[in-house]
């Protein structure tokens, strides 16, 4: 009877032990999913802020690059200005040396022309001027293409480039190598042939050093 009774209150516990157990264990089948789920999830919102510290240093090169690009322009710009500058300063000192050379040509070309008239004072030369060439003997206005179609446009252009300073030397100026020309026929060129001498007085002398 006593056996019994201790069988009848052993069998509630061990029903009991068998059930936590088996609660035991079907807990365990939904938290380990549970648990990987989780590491899942925190993998890959590692991996998205990885990625996007990624981009984030992207942007900043990319932002580097755009600044270098700016401060490259505004040099470039810079320079460019610069470049404006002295391309108009060299325009000017062009223009200035041409009209020098044309004003030293055009003197040294009045001083040949008086030169000849006080050699030869019967000479005309009425029709020799600075903008004039010789071809076959004559005298026409000079031109690039030398086929004489273009000849007075040529002139009129050759005498429009020079400055004012030029108009006024060459005024009453002649062609020198007509006068050098009636000279050989005379004989009477070895005087002309240096370009030295200088008018003073209606005669020819020596220019000082």
């Amino acid at each position: 009877m006593c056996c019994f009774h201790l069988a009848d209150e052993m069998a509630p516990k061990m029903k009991r032990s068998k059930l936590a157990k088996l609660v035991s264990e079907a807990e365990k089948t939904v938290i380990i999913p549970s648990i990987l789920k989780d590491s899942r999830n925190e993998k890959t919102i590692v991996d998205a802020i990885t990625e996007v510290n990624g981009l984030k240093l992207q942007v900043k090169g990319l932002e580097s690059k755009v600044e270098k690009l700016k401060t490259d322009n505004a040099s470039l710009q810079e320079e460019v200005v610069n470049l404006k500058k002295t391309n108009s300063d060299l325009e000017v000192a062009n223009h200035e040396y041409e009209v020098k050379a044309a004003v030293n040509f055009a003197a040294g070309f009045a001083e040949a022309i008086a030169q000849v008239q006080v050699l030869a004072p019967g000479v005309d030369v009425s029709e020799a001027h600075y903008t004039k060439e010789i071809r076959d003997g004559q005298l026409f206005i000079a031109s690039d293409e030398g086929d004489g179609d273009d000849e007075e446009d040529s002139g009129k252009k050759l005498v429009d480039v020079q400055d004012d300073q030029i108009h006024a030397v060459m005024k009453n100026s002649h062609l020198v190598v007509k006068m050098t020309s009636k000279l050989q026929e005379k004989n009477d060129n070895d005087k002309l042939k240096d370009w030295s001498m200088h008018i003073e007085g209606g005669a020819l002398f020596y220019k000082d050093s």
